[in-house]
């Protein structure tokens, strides 16, 4: 029989059978909550770092979005790397815009003189897994058809290297970067060249240079099912802990 041993962080009462401390909350009438990544900065000229950025939509039908920055020393003489970033935020939280990311990604971009793109995922409960890594996959095509500079955002065509192409992200953007970067191994794009991937958990951070597609269909069905596993264990623990509290509090 599983078990899960009440935590710390997570506390329950007869209003909200479910609350991880600082980050949500779960209402009786299943009202989801969000306590984190909810203070946002605008898009602009970054004071500190001279980084300019906007907001752009990559698809009316999802509503899916993305923040793109360019450097100051930007100039059509040169083509810059791209980095597609994923946050984090256990795919319930945080966005392109908050407070968490959007100077990190100021400075990100400004140190590596690069042209970022980070993307606004749908998150869940709304949008259930897998619809993050769809919408991540989709941010790809899009970056990808601005090859020869015929697309429909004005910063890639006119600053952007296709050629040199990066995937990064933290936490459970980690995770999409690296299942992102088994899709272009599996899905041939001539219009990007994947150079690499910046991958940081919790604990540890991951860098790897991409040289050669080495993925197989048997890797990708691999990670798809662990992370399928993953979701399914995070989900029965939390049914676990509210049925126990559940039971605690009729005693």
């Amino acid at each position: 029989m599983f078990s899960v041993s009440p935590s710390a962080y997570i506390s329950t009462s007869d209003e909200v059978p479910i609350e991880v401390h600082g980050f949500f909350r779960i209402h009786h009438d299943g009202r989801f909550e969000r306590l984190a990544g909810l203070n946002t900065i605008a898009a602009g000229t970054d004071q500190l770092t001279k980084v300019q950025s906007k907001d752009v939509v990559i698809s009316q039908q999802t509503n899916l979005s993305a923040r793109i920055y360019i450097p100051k020393s930007t100039t059509r003489n040169k083509k810059l790397p791209i980095l597609i970033y994923y946050h984090g935020g256990a795919f319930l939280t945080e966005s392109s815009a908050s407070t968490t990311y959007h100077p990190t990604l100021n400075l990100i971009t400004a140190e590596s003189n690069v042209i970022t793109v980070s993307v606004d995922y749908r998150l869940a409960p709304e949008s259930p897994i897998p619809i993050p890594y769809e919408d991540s996959w989709e941010a790809i095509k899009w970056v990808a058809n601005h090859d020869k500079g015929k697309g429909p955002e004005p910063w890639l065509n006119d600053y952007a290297d296709l050629h040199n192409v990066f995937l990064g992200g933290d936490s459970s953007g980690a995770n999409i970067a690296h299942n992102m970067a088994i899709l272009v191994g599996l899905n041939t794009i001539t219009a990007i060249n994947l150079r690499g991937l910046l991958a940081k958990s919790t604990t540890t951070t991951t860098t790897t240079t991409i040289t050669a597609t080495t993925t197989t269909s048997y890797l990708y069905l691999c990670v798809r099912a662990f992370t399928i596993l993953l979701l399914i264990l995070f989900l029965f623990t939390l049914f676990n802990i509210y049925l126990s509290f559940k039971k605690t509090s009729h005693i």
